[in-house]
């Protein structure tokens, strides 16, 4: 239903079944095509008008795309109709909650364009990537990070430096200087 765009097969095969856990994302980004605060305004604006946006995740060459956890997110999606994520601005430090209300992830080792380029903020339009969350919402994230508790590096799951930093406790502001552009947390 909701007119979502249809799901990979690699996708499809892991809906049904499993339990739902209460782990989300953080989405890193940074304003490098726009002005500060470009990214978010720019999304914001077609929530305003569209009911909702797609956000496209940039992942690094060195990430790898976390199947299981998108499986997870599809599922509450399937569910409840919405889940939470994060979104984490490194250039101001500032955390956003966001509602996912969508999920389009490329077949395996491939990237996909925008499912809805009109919903979509035009300089994103430019690119394929490996995921799209369609966002009906977003807020500056105001209440304390502790309620936010770190889970997993997903995209990187053998880096030895990541896993030192999760060994000495996990600040958003010591993220910004690490190549991972997604993580997961949970929500207690």
């Amino acid at each position: 239903g909701k007119g979502l765009p249809h799901l990979p097969p690699q996708l499809d095969s892991c809906l049904a079944g499993e339990k739902m856990s209460s782990r989300s994302i953080v989405l890193r980004f940074r304003d490098l095509v726009t002005e500060q605060g470009g990214t978010i305004s720019e999304h914001e604006s077609l929530i305003r008008s569209l009911d909702y946006t797609w956000w496209g995740w940039m992942m690094r060459p060195q990430e790898i795309v976390p199947r299981d956890l998108f499986c997870e997110l599809r599922r509450k999606i399937d569910s409840a109709g919405r889940t939470e994520i994060f979104l984490f601005d490194t250039g101001i430090i500032q955390l956003y909650r966001c509602e996912l209300s969508r999920l389009a992830v490329a077949p395996r080792g491939t990237r996909i364009a925008s499912p809805e380029p009109e919903k979509t903020p035009e300089y994103y339009n430019r690119g394929r990537y490996p995921a799209w969350f369609g966002l009906s919402k977003m807020d500056e994230y105001t209440a304390r990070l502790s309620e936010i508790v770190y889970d997993s590096f997903p995209t990187q799951p053998t880096n030895e430096a990541l896993q030192k930093l999760h060994d000495e406790g996990l600040v958003l502001s010591n993220l910004h200087g690490h190549d991972v552009t997604l993580w997961a947390v949970r929500i207690p």
